[in-house]
């Protein structure tokens, strides 16, 4: 079961590599620290694709953060997701990339169901 506790962002880095198609790559990574319920305190880290976020970049304090770890494996953890600035933030950064190839592919279903159930309908019956 996960628990979420208290940690901070410690360090930071970000890097920049060309990539094949002639742009460039960005990359990042993070040291965090966070303190179990016990006292024990744990490091973790990150990577990931792009750049940081610009709090994160010149990083002169410990910057606060909420973190996800497994109650029964502790070393395994994660930094909880940021919520967004706005709900218009929200709809364009969750349901816009997923929600639109969801609609796209329901619209084609419930098209492709509605051409059988007219093509049903409008069927000669046989005597």
């Amino acid at each position: 079961m996960p628990w979420l506790v208290q940690g901070f962002i410690i360090e930071t880095w970000e890097d920049v590599e060309d990539s094949e198609s002639g742009g460039n790559f960005w990359y990042h990574g993070a040291i965090y620290m966070y303190q179990l319920p016990d006292g024990r305190e744990l490091e973790g880290n990150l990577n990931g694709e792009g750049k940081l976020k610009p709090e994160f970049r010149n990083l002169t304090q410990p910057y606060p953060i909420e973190v996800t770890y497994l109650v029964d494996n502790p070393a395994v953890s994660r930094i909880t997701k940021d919520l967004p600035d706005s709900t218009l933030s929200l709809l364009r950064d969750q349901i816009y990339p997923y929600g639109l190839f969801s609609a796209i592919f329901l619209f084609i279903g419930f098209y492709i169901l509605w051409k059988i159930v007219r093509e049903l309908k409008h069927a000669p019956e046989d005597t």
